[in-house]
């Protein structure tokens, strides 16, 4: 009975964490226009970001898209500016940051902008298909050039600890409210950071960065200052064609990074999407105790525990594959996963609300609650 009960409620944690990751869509389901597509100025905001740069700038110079790349150099410290010699692009270098994170830096970065449309892109991205410009210019028109288009790339991975960032990945997209089953439930509340396209007009008119000048997360700002202004707000996930390589630096980067925002990040999302995740990771610690308990405990099948604990392993890799590249003996680690979530998440919490302050490249960066 109890083995029964403890199935059906991984099936219900299953259910829950596919329903609000129901409906993901994807810049590659995109037509490319047969028009030809205006030309965009592309922003890079970059502090100490030389060993991105090149494979980055690489990959938009094989682009099909007609481009400027435009550089701006937040008082790196390494040989980002070395790097940058090797291209034709334009460097701002910045000699100060008077607010939180990349924001003033984007913001800079459009003062130098000669097209009116406008793509902001972080330094550890890469396209991995020529075509992905086009696409998102094209999704782009599709909202008659207004607004903001918002994408987020799929996470490439090249050493086993950064894999640690696998439900990190998960629960944004998750957590966005805009790709789950309950229509009434999506409503938006900020966008996806990596990649970023809008147009000058909007920019100013909302302000751009500066609605985030005070935000850890930029994405909750530039939100809501396009929605003051009625303009549409779009997100996307980037498939195959637009990959990431976060905190390659080691594990000490990693928690760093994640633990500067995800607790703050949560608060963004529904409480009902936010009761279904939890339920879905908790789903997982479930199956794997109950196979751990199966192993010392004569009465309960360790082939039912195991079924189960495959079954939800299976549905774990179905969903974050989606967002970062896993291979088949991630189904069979998940818990790992999920236990570094949580110890992260307690940390970002602790972080945010107890100590009111987080650390990034060197920075430590004050948080103010919204009505401060």
């Amino acid at each position: 009975m109890i083995q029964i009960l403890v199935f059906i409620f991984i099936l219900i944690g299953i259910t829950g964490g596919r329903l609000v990751f129901f409906n993901p869509k994807f810049v590659t389901q995109t037509n490319i226009n047969t028009v030809k597509n205006a030309p965009i100025s592309i922003i890079i905001p970059a502090k100490n970001e030389a060993g991105n740069l090149t494979s980055l700038i690489t990959s938009i110079l094989q682009q099909t898209a007609q481009c400027e790349i435009i550089v701006v150099n937040d008082a790196s410290d390494d040989d980002t500016s070395a790097v940058l010699k090797n291209y034709d692009v334009l460097e701002v270098k910045l000699r100060e940051n008077p607010w939180k994170g990349k924001s003033f830096v984007c913001y800079k970065g459009v003062e130098y902008a000669s097209h009116e449309l406008i793509i902001f892109i972080d330094a550890d991205i890469v396209f991995t298909d020529n075509r992905a410009l086009e696409q998102m210019i094209s999704l782009y028109a599709k909202q008659n050039n207004s607004g903001v288009l918002s994408i987020q790339p799929r996470h490439r991975t090249k050493r086993l600890y950064e894999k640690l960032s696998t439900v990190f990945n998960l629960t944004t997209v998750m957590g966005i409210n805009v790709f789950s089953a309950f229509k009434s439930l999506n409503t938006l509340s900020t966008v996806f950071g990596p990649v970023l396209m809008t147009n000058q007009r909007d920019y100013k008119v909302t302000g751009g960065h500066k609605a985030s000048k005070a935000k850890i997360i930029e994405g909750e700002g530039i939100f809501t200052a396009y929605q003051k202004n009625s303009l549409p707000v779009k997100l996307f996930l980037a498939g195959d064609s637009i990959g990431m390589r976060m905190y390659p630096n080691g594990l000490k980067e990693l928690s760093a990074g994640w633990s500067k925002h995800i607790a703050r990040g949560s608060t963004n999302t529904h409480p009902i999407h936010m009761a279904m995740i939890i339920l879905f990771l908790g789903c997982g610690i479930t199956a794997f105790s109950f196979l751990l308990i199966s192993l010392i405990v004569p009465n309960i099948s360790v082939i039912f525990a195991l079924a189960a604990y495959i079954l939800y392993g299976i549905v774990f890799y179905f969903l974050a594959d989606k967002v970062i590249r896993l291979n088949v003996i991630d189904i069979f680690i998940f818990p790992l996963y999920i236990v570094f979530f949580f110890i992260i998440y307690g940390l970002s919490w602790y972080n945010i609300n107890i100590k009111k302050q987080v650390i990034w490249k060197g920075q430590q960066i004050a948080v103010k609650d919204d009505n401060d």
